[in-house]
C-alpha cells in the first residue's frame, strides 16, 4: 500500500492562515466598497434634491420678470414712452438662469441612473464572493482544521516511543489521508486563533466552551499579555453561541464589536468563527434573533443571512 510522508503540517497550517488573512482583508474592502456607494449615492441624491430646488426657484424668477416686464410693456403710451430694456434684461438673464439649473438637473439625472446601474452589477458581483467568502471558505476553513487535526492525532500516535530508534512520525497511508477530510468532525477546533486586524491591532481569539454553549472573545494582545482562563468580555469583540442538539441546529445569542474596533472585519471573524464550528458540529442551520436596525440587518443579509417570522427571525442553512 502507497504512503504519503506526512511529517509536517506546516503547509496546512499556512495555507489556513492564509485564507484566513484573504476573507477578513476582503470582507473589509467589501465594507469599504459599498459604504463609498452608499456615500456617492447620497451625495447624488443631496445633488438631485438641491437642483430641483433651483429649478423651481428659478421658474418663479421668470415668472416674476416676465410679470415686472409686461406691466412696464402695458403703461406705456403715445404721448410718454417707457424704457423697459432693464425688465428685458432681467427677463433674460433669469432665463438663462432657469435653463443652467435645467441642465445641472438633467446631467445629475443621467449620472444618477448610470451610477445606479453600476451599482447594482457591482451588488451582484459582491454578492457571489460574498457566497464565496461566507459559504465556501469556512466550509473549507472546518475541513483544514478537521484534516489538521486528524493528522496531528495520527503523528501522536504513531511517533515511536523514546529509545527504540525512530525520530520522526510514521508515513500515513494515502488511504487513510482521503479518511480524514470529513465533512464535519463533530469535535470542533478550540485552539486559539492569533491575527492582525485592518487596524493593525494584534489579537487572539480564545473559544470557551461550556457543554453545548461556545463563548467567543477577542483580546487585543498589548492589552493582554496573558489571555483569561474562563469566560469575560473580550475588549475587541465577542460572540455566543449555543449548540442545539435535539434539532441540530445553531443559535446565535449575540455578536459585539466595540466602536473602536469595527470597519476592521473583527465582525466578519467572529461570524466566519461561528459558521466553522457549525461545520465541524455538522449542523444544519444557525438562527438567531434579528437585530431592529437595518444596517446590522444589511450586514447580515450580506453574508448569506435570510429572515422569517415578519423579520423578527435571521437563520442561515448550511450546505453540505
Amino acid at each position: 500500500m502507497s504512503s504519503a510522508n506526512l511529517h509536517s503540517t506546516q503547509a496546512l497550517q499556512e495555507l489556513k492562515a492564509a485564507l484566513h488573512q484573504f476573507s477578513a482583508e476582503t470582507k473589509a474592502s467589501l465594507d469599504q466598497v459599498q459604504a463609498e456607494m452608499r456615500r456617492s449615492e447620497a451625495w447624488l441624491a443631496d445633488r438631485l434634491t438641491n437642483w430641483q430646488r433651483e429649478c423651481r426657484q428659478r421658474e418663479d424668477a421668470v415668472r416674476q420678470a416676465s410679470t415686472m416686464l409686461a406691466r412696464c410693456q402695458a403703461s406705456r403710451d403715445r404721448d410718454r414712452p417707457v424704457d423697459c430694456s432693464r425688465y428685458q434684461d432681467a427677463l433674460r438673464l433669469t432665463q438663462a438662469q432657469l435653463r443652467e439649473a435645467t441642465a445641472e438637473l438633467q446631467n445629475v439625472q443621467r449620472w444618477r441612473s448610470q451610477v445606479q446601474q453600476a451599482a447594482q452589477q457591482v451588488e451582484l458581483e459582491m454578492r457571489r464572493l460574498i457566497g464565496l467568502l461566507e459559504h465556501d471558505l469556512p466550509k473549507g476553513n472546518a475541513l483544514l482544521e478537521g484534516m489538521l487535526g486528524a493528522l496531528a492525532g495520527y503523528a501522536a500516535g504513531s511517533v515511536a516511543a523514546p529509545g527504540l530508534g525512530a525520530s520522526q512520525a510514521a508515513p500515513i497511508p494515502v488511504s487513510e489521508v482521503e479518511n480524514i477530510i470529513p465533512h464535519s468532525s463533530g469535535t470542533p477546533d478550540l485552539a486559539d486563533l492569533s491575527f492582525q486586524d485592518a487596524h493593525g491591532h494584534n489579537l487572539t481569539m480564545r473559544i470557551y466552551p461550556s457543554s453545548d454553549q461556545y463563548y467567543l472573545r477577542i483580546f487585543n494582545r498589548a492589552i493582554h499579555s496573558d489571555l483569561p482562563e474562563s469566560a469575560s468580555t473580550g475588549d475587541a469583540g465577542y460572540a455566543n453561541f449555543h449548540f442545539e442538539r435535539d434539532s441540530n441546529r445553531v443559535r446565535l445569542q449575540d455578536i459585539l464589536v466595540p466602536p473602536s474596533y469595527r470597519k476592521s472585519g473583527i465582525g466578519n471573524d467572529l461570524l466566519e468563527k461561528v459558521e466553522t464550528i457549525s461545520y465541524q458540529l455538522g449542523v444544519l442551520e444557525i438562527y438567531g434573533d434579528a437585530p431592529d436596525d437595518e444596517i446590522t440587518r444589511a450586514w447580515y443579509a450580506r453574508r448569506g443571512y435570510n429572515f422569517r417570522h415578519d423579520g423578527r427571525e435571521l437563520y442561515k442553512t448550511l450546505h453540505w
